[in-house]
């Protein structure tokens, strides 16, 4: 099991996205808890870890098959000027997060980069659940709004413990 393959694999996936016809630059994504960034012109996605359930899935006890369910949480964030056309590109950025995470193809096979452990992705976008904060003011640059979303994913995964 590998939390940290997971979040390698969502942050390869998000990172580049791009709005079609959008006038706001590419994601960046990052394997963090969210944090406060600079004023950019990239929106951010931060990957966070979350909340695991690991069960065994064969009997007796001893090596077979194990399942995981994952709870990773992104955080979307995204820093620009209060105009009409921004302010309308941010929840269509949600939107295409959601679908790309949808469209992944599965069962995703993953090696994590650090451990070289092994396991199956089998499960990822059948379930997103979505908070849309208001824009916020930003106080110390003015005409400045940050958007902020969290999307918390399950995630099932599979491997042999």
């Amino acid at each position: 099991m590998s939390l940290n393959a997971i979040q390698q694999f969502l942050k390869t996936t998000l990172d580049g996205l791009v709005i079609p016809d959008g006038v706001i630059a590419p994601v960046q994504a990052y394997v963090l808890p969210p944090v406060i960034t600079d004023v950019g012109e990239n929106p951010a996605i931060f990957i966070w870890g979350g909340d695991l359930d690991e069960q065994r899935a064969t009997l007796p006890r001893g090596p077979g098959e194990k399942r995981v369910q994952h709870t990773l949480s992104l955080y979307v964030m995204f820093i620009a000027e209060h105009d009409p056309t921004v302010d309308q590109q941010f929840p269509i950025l949600l939107d295409v997060i959601r679908a790309t995470i949808r469209a992944i193809p599965l069962p995703v096979l993953l090696t994590d980069p650090t451990t070289g452990e092994t396991s199956q992705l089998t499960d990822i976008g059948e379930r997103i659940r979505q908070t849309y904060s208001t824009p916020v003011a930003m106080r110390t640059v003015e005409g400045m709004l940050q958007h902020n979303a969290a999307l918390r994913l399950p995630i099932y995964e599979w491997f042999t413990a």
